[in-house]
């Protein structure tokens, strides 16, 4: 009997010292950051760019270049940007078009991250910076954004971050855009067969006494804006 006693606390014994063996092996890389968790924080990041990007474009060509349009007319509850005023061509350049989408990235990224909630560890960020570059057939994003991840006894750093969207070319739109304006202005008169060689589809719709246009390329790119 006693002898059985003291087989059964030998193979406890043996088992608890597994036991302990396991954890002080296991136990540090638990709580590290693997590759892995450090991939999926940058994808998650990259992701957001992408995603944020896009949705700006989308939203500031749908108000005619503007997040905060100067002048718009109502049209089944929906307002739309009006492009001119009076004689004057309200088509706004590219330098202003671009900061409207980086303005507009940022705001749409900060909440995408959303403090990376869908992550463990200790996050400690900078505040986001995107600069934006549009090329014929494509958009750069440049993303200035400083991340420190702590958990445990690891620490990551993250700091630059780049993306591309492909899009129709946005300079040549907008430029169309101004010639219709123009022609508008002094014909009452509109041409859209450039748009037309980009791929873009095309509508000129008569409303009460303005013309809307709508150039839309099934993509990011969604361009409307009035006439009077």
């Amino acid at each position: 009997m006693k002898k059985a006693q003291i087989s059964m606390f030998i193979i406890l014994g043996i088992i608890l010292v597994i036991i302990v063996a396991f954890a002080y092996a296991f136990i540090p890389l638990l709580g590290s950051l693997s590759k892995q968790d450090s991939g999926n924080v940058h994808s998650f990041v990259q992701a957001c760019l992408i995603k944020s990007g896009g949705d700006a474009v989308h939203i500031v060509t749908l108000r005619g270049g503007y997040l905060n349009p100067l002048q718009t007319i109502t049209i089944s509850s929906r307002n739309i940007t009006l492009l001119n005023n009076g004689n004057t061509n309200l088509v706004p350049d590219m330098d202003f078009v671009k900061s409207q989408i980086e303005s507009k990235s940022e705001e749409l990224f900060t909440g995408c991250i959303d403090d990376f909630s869908a992550f463990h560890g200790r996050f400690e960020t900078g505040i986001p910076k995107i600069t934006v570059d549009i090329y014929a057939d494509s958009i750069s994003l440049m993303l200035d954004y400083p991340i420190t991840i702590s958990h445990q006894d690891s620490v990551k750093n993250y700091n630059k971050f780049a993306a591309t969207i492909d899009s129709i070319n946005l300079p040549s739109v907008f430029a169309a855009a101004e010639q219709t304006v123009n022609d508008m202005i002094a014909r009452k008169m509109y041409n859209l067969t450039l748009l037309k060689s980009l791929g873009i589809q095309t509508k000129a719709i008569d409303y009460k006494d303005a013309i809307i246009f709508d150039f839309n390329d099934n993509g990011i790119l969604h361009l409307v804006y009035a006439v009077q």
